[in-house]
């Protein structure tokens, strides 16, 4: 009897035993159905021309979207966006420190957005360049960004572009190619578009765009239809860009004791639309101030044989679609209405609006004019030219009401 139950329990057991084992296989096959498929085949490395940018090619079987986390404990932990789907993906990865090590993890996931990791590693970045690599931030205090995007110039001239973190580490570069340009200045202002990619200035050179990569995807020249940009551009809504160009003229400078003939560069605004390629000229100083009147005229400098007049060094919006304008050698900030047809007001040098209660407050060859929230004017004031009486030469940043 009771071997006779523990027969018929066994073939009860055997039997639920049989009917699990294709029921996992089932169940094992449909999860690899819906997990997402795995790296045939990957590959790091970190780029020739930059020691902060790494890429990543991989191979998915049967396709799919991939991307990538990297760490290290002291510089942080990242993630790349995820690429478009497909079988075979390259994957840059970027804000890496110098000479530092990350671990990286390789993720892949299917249609429904489920992600698994596929592969680990680790990498170690290369070095800066060596001029680059002379430049030594501090960094004090608590930094309300993340990134802090700027632009170093070595002493061989060499123009770099650069991210720093939080810490004051690089964390990005790029080199700005001088090669086939005669004249051209450092780079004097940089905005990213929403896309990432970086869009800067040298004066008498070029506005270019380029992507986080550095890749460059447009490039305006100084020409004819250029002019000559320089100095500060306006990123506007629709993609447009706004930039001060100076133009040579000749005019009669009797009034100031010059000659009847004199070069001068006066300043205009275009607008460049980067898609097109079309430039439109939508302001001229000329239209406002007169050349030959003496006293419109401050700082008189000679640059390449010509007087500098206006010579406008920043342009930014305000605050009703208005532009802020700073004319280094009139010394004077001013606002142009949006359509441009209107002066809106002067602060400081020829035919001000505005007087200063406090002479020391007045500022000297000023750049980077912003307007504030508050309606405020935030510039900084180089102090060039300025009397002894109101202490000196020496610079400083300063906000006006």
């Amino acid at each position: 009897m009771f071997s006779h139950l523990d027969t018929a329990l066994m073939r009860r057991l055997g039997m639920g035993v049989a009917l699990a084992i294709p029921l996992a296989v089932c169940l094992a096959v449909l999860r690899s159905c819906m997990l997402p498929p795995s790296v045939l085949e990957h590959s790091l490395s970190i780029r020739g021309d930059n020691a902060l940018i790494a890429e990543v090619e991989l191979s998915l079987p049967h396709g799919g979207e991939a991307f990538v986390e990297y760490e290290n404990p002291r510089a942080g932990k990242f993630r790349t966006a995820p690429s478009e789907s497909g079988a075979k993906h390259r994957i840059a990865v970027a804000r890496l420190r110098a000479e530092t090590t990350y671990s990286y993890a390789i993720w892949v996931q299917d249609a429904g957005g489920k992600a698994r990791v596929a592969q680990r590693g680790e990498f170690t970045t290369g070095p800066l360049p060596r001029n680059l690599a002379a430049m030594h931030m501090r960094a004090s205090g608590r930094s309300s960004q993340p990134l802090i995007l700027t632009s170093y110039t070595d002493s061989s001239l060499n123009d770099y572009i650069v991210f720093l973190d939080e810490a004051g580490e690089i964390v990005w570069y790029h080199t700005h190619d001088r090669e086939g340009f005669v004249d051209i200045s450092p780079v004097n202002a940089i905005e990213q578009k929403s896309n990432g990619n970086l869009i800067y200035i040298n004066s008498w050179c070029c506005i270019t765009e380029i992507t986080p990569l550095g890749e460059v995807v447009r490039q305006l020249v100084a020409g004819d239809e250029a002019g000559i940009p320089h100095h500060d551009f306006v990123l506007l809504d629709d993609g447009r860009i706004l930039y001060p160009s100076e133009e040579e003229t000749v005019f009669d400078d009797s009034a100031s004791g010059g000659e009847a003939e004199t070069s001068a560069l006066a300043e205009t605004l275009r607008i460049w639309d980067p898609e097109s390629g079309r430039v439109e000229q939508v302001w001229d100083s000329r239209d406002f101030w007169d050349i030959e009147s003496a006293d419109q005229w401050d700082i008189r400098e000679v640059h390449e044989s010509a007087l500098r007049w206006t010579h406008i060094n920043s342009v930014s919006l305000g605050l009703r679609g208005n532009f802020i304008l700073s004319s280094r050698h009139r010394q004077q900030i001013l606002s142009v209405s949006a359509d441009f047809q209107t002066i809106e007001w002067q602060l400081g040098g020829p035919g001000s609006d505005y007087r200063f209660p406090n002479p020391s407050d007045r500022f000297y060859a000023q750049h980077d004019a912003t307007q504030l929230p508050n309606g405020n004017i935030l510039l900084f004031d180089n102090g060039f030219k300025r009397p002894a009486s109101e202490g000196g030469r020496y610079s400083r940043a300063i906000e006006i009401r």
